[in-house]
This record gives C-alpha cells, structure tokens and sequence, in this order.
C-alpha cells in the first residue's frame, strides 16, 4: 500500500498525517497514529494514543467493534475514580510509556506503589481532585511511613 499524505483539512497540500494502514494515519511531526471518524456528523481527527502501529490497529479495532455493538467510544466518560484508574494500570499489566509490560525488580515495585496509592485515592473521584486532598493525603502518607528507630 503506498503512503498518502494529507493535511488536518483532508486536503493533499500541506501534508501533516501518512496514510499507514486502513484508516490509520500517522502524525509526522510526531510519529503519533490518528484515526478519522465522524463524531456527532463531523468528520474529525481522534488519537489512537500511541506510536506503535500493533497497538494502533488494536486500538482502532475495539472502537470499530463499540461501535458495532452500538456502544459510543466517543462519548464523555463518566467520572471514575482514581482508584479504577490504577485498578485499570494494575490489570492491564503495569506498561510504560511504550506500552510494555514492567518486568523484574521494576514490576515488584509498581505492584507494592499501587497496593499503598489505592490505600489512600480508592473512593476519590478523579474529579474532585484538588491541591487540598494531595495536602491530604501527603500527610497520610506521612503519618503511615514507618520510621526506623
């Protein structure tokens, strides 16, 4: 398949994405792959939010298949708590910024960091996050370190 370039506008001049795959594109500038699809009747740019083409197509694949089972993967989400989002972290198995799973030493000590977190941020919804409740739960974690004596 031979790349095509395209701009934000979906005109051929000035190209900004690459036509990678089927509706794949990839951001030049970035290396970022997009998808294009019409939300509420716009045609419009959505991130697959990664750089790796495997997990673009995965991606794209289960948006594909929301859709199909008339489910909005582009609707807003209802407001979740921070501790469903490490929860999420934790089954999805610890990945990095690549999105690779953490291995060895690294995998040990990010399973012991969410254990203590979800102590804390379980029943916090992400929306009501402020400076007062980091306040709070830095002097949290303060009170339950344990110090050496």
């Amino acid at each position: 398949m031979k790349n095509k370039l395209v701009s934000e506008a979906g005109t051929p001049a000035a190209p900004q994405f690459e036509l990678v795959g089927t509706g794949i594109y990839r951001k030049i500038s970035n290396g970022v792959y997009y998808e294009r699809p019409n939300v509420s009747g716009k045609r419009t740019w959505r991130s697959l939010e990664t750089t790796n083409l495997k997990h673009a197509r995965e991606q794209l694949y289960k948006r594909r298949a929301a859709i199909g089972t008339n489910k909005d993967p582009y609707a807003e989400q209802e407001a979740v708590t921070v501790g469903e989002i490490i929860s999420r972290y934790q089954t999805d198995g610890y990945l990095d910024k690549n999105l690779n799973g953490r291995t060895g030493g690294t995998l040990v000590e990010e399973t012991r960091n969410c254990g203590k977190l979800l102590e804390f941020w379980n029943d916090i919804p992400v929306n009501l996050v402020t400076d007062a409740v980091c306040d709070r739960y830095r002097d949290w974690r303060i009170k339950s370190v344990r110090h050496p004596t």
